[in-house]
């Protein structure tokens, strides 16, 4: 019998009640944590190479270690893996992988999520870390997927402040005074504002495409389909690929060309 590792926390979807009653596959569920458990395996046994891996795409090259030697203190989600590190210079990195065969077309997220970082940092005031470098699967040596080296961005966790002390429930403290409330809201409606104000040609997702003659007037062109979680999850758990090819991206108006709507 497969023994998953507790950190992947793959869902059973009959028990999962948090999901909507989707069909799956239980065989390719099977498959997804045998696949997880070697993967995870993998990066524990390359975790004693990636630093001198980090270092080479350092501007400087310069030396650096882990921040801590256990995977226990390692961040981990539904869908990626966080490794910190830390330079001579004082400099921090995080690491961040998607999590093996949890993430179906993993190099075409990770080329989003690059693009979608770089537009935010280029276009708001919002703190995201800044990319220092990134690969496709077939550009990380270890066999460990795509990746993406960021800076650290220091912070308060917004739980620390709101969830009441000592509670395993996530329950919100009663005690929050009015300004810390206001100051919280301020900040959140202001990043929401400012991304309201990024307009795109067309429904899709963001890619390292250079700009094109389609981008003209909006924030960035959208040469690439649409990543969804609801299509990625029924490609995981029913093997059911709803993903559209996006290979032709001349799209038709719908209405008026003013409009930034278009059907495929």
């Amino acid at each position: 019998m497969c023994r998953f590792p507790l950190e992947f926390k793959i869902l059973n979807p009959k028990s999962d009640t948090r999901r909507d009653k989707m069909d799956y596959d239980e065989i390719l569920y099977i498959n997804d944590v045998e696949q997880s458990a070697a993967w995870l395996a993998k990066l524990r046994e390359c975790r004693p190479e990636l630093p001198a891996w980090v270092s080479d795409f350092h501007s400087q090259k310069l030396p650096c270690k882990l921040l801590h030697e256990s995977d226990e203190h390692d961040r981990s989600g539904s869908y990626n893996w966080i490794i910190q590190f830390i330079f001579t210079n004082g400099e921090e990195w995080i690491v961040r992988f998607p999590k093996g065969p949890k993430v179906k077309h993993p190099d075409e997220k990770v080329e989003a999520e690059v693009s979608t970082l770089k537009l935010i940092r280029d276009k708001t005031d919002i703190p995201v870390p800044e990319v220092k470098a990134w690969g496709s699967a077939a550009e990380n040596k270890f066999g460990l997927g795509p990746f993406i080296m960021m800076s650290v961005i220091k912070g308060i966790d917004l739980e620390s402040i709101l969830r009441t002390p000592d509670s395993k429930a996530r329950l919100m403290r009663q005690d929050i005074g009015d300004g810390v409330a206001a100051t919280i809201y301020r900040q959140i409606a202001r990043f929401m504002l400012q991304l309201f104000k990024l307009d795109f040609p067309r429904i899709g997702g963001l890619s390292k495409s250079p700009i094109s003659q389609r981008a003209v007037g909006y924030a960035a062109a959208i040469d690439s389909r649409p990543f969804t979680w609801r299509a990625h999850e029924a490609l995981v758990l029913g093997g059911v690929d709803t993903y559209c090819t996006f290979h032709d991206l001349g799209a038709t108006p719908l209405v008026n060309t003013n409009l930034p709507f278009y059907v495929f």
